[in-house]
């Protein structure tokens, strides 16, 4: 067999496992999973660790910087839509009837004098008043960002923000004198109103 015959089969081979499907490539072509996978590797994933917090208020003014430095876990829902179901003869149709608030569950490590403790708790004294009356959302209402993908002010254009209005609603905390370890201060807050979504 000459040399030319041998590229030829060669050749002829090469393209048959190349556009014929295979059921290692889940019964697709080597050339298509080959697409798929340089499709793959060239998204741009938003990853879990990266994300920046802004949080701002009348009282204190913005600490967004502390807020960062210390949050370790941030957790919501975005939306959240309830309704309810009408029968239309034998068919079930679905009615939006309203938005419901978010709840904004952020973990934050604290310093040693309790700034984040202190922040927390002085936010609370002004939405109840020791006279037993209520303050008025000016004096309490926290404006908090939370910027996907973006770690520094510099990338928070580029990822995808979240914004509400909240009021302070609780804060739990866990010591343990077995484990040394950094004290984690868990914070939850919930939204104002819903007219504008987070």
């Amino acid at each position: 067999m000459t040399t030319s015959s041998l590229g030829r089969l060669q050749d002829i081979f090469l393209y048959r496992i190349s556009y014929s499907p295979n059921e290692l490539f889940g019964d697709i072509t080597p050339l298509k999973a080959k697409d798929i996978t340089l499709e793959f590797l060239a998204t741009k994933f938003a990853k879990n660790n990266l994300f920046l917090i802004r949080v701002k208020s009348n009282l204190y003014g913005d600490v967004s910087t502390s807020f960062n430095l210390f949050c370790t876990e941030a957790s919501y829902s975005a939306q959240s839509l309830s309704g309810e179901k009408h029968k239309v003869g034998s068919a079930t149709v679905d009615s939006v009837s309203s938005s419901e608030p978010t709840e904004l569950r952020l973990t934050t490590l604290d310093t040693k004098d309790g700034f984040i403790k202190q922040w927390f708790n002085d936010h609370c004294v002004k939405a109840t008043n020791p006279d037993g009356t209520v303050g008025v959302p000016a004096d309490y209402a926290i404006t908090i960002s939370v910027i996907h993908s973006a770690v520094v002010d510099d990338t928070a254009p580029f990822g995808y923000a979240d914004e509400g209005l909240f009021r302070p609603a609780t804060i739990e905390t866990s010591l343990s004198r077995r484990e040394n370890s950094l004290e984690e201060i868990t914070m939850t807050f919930t939204q104002l109103d819903s007219y504008r979504g987070i």
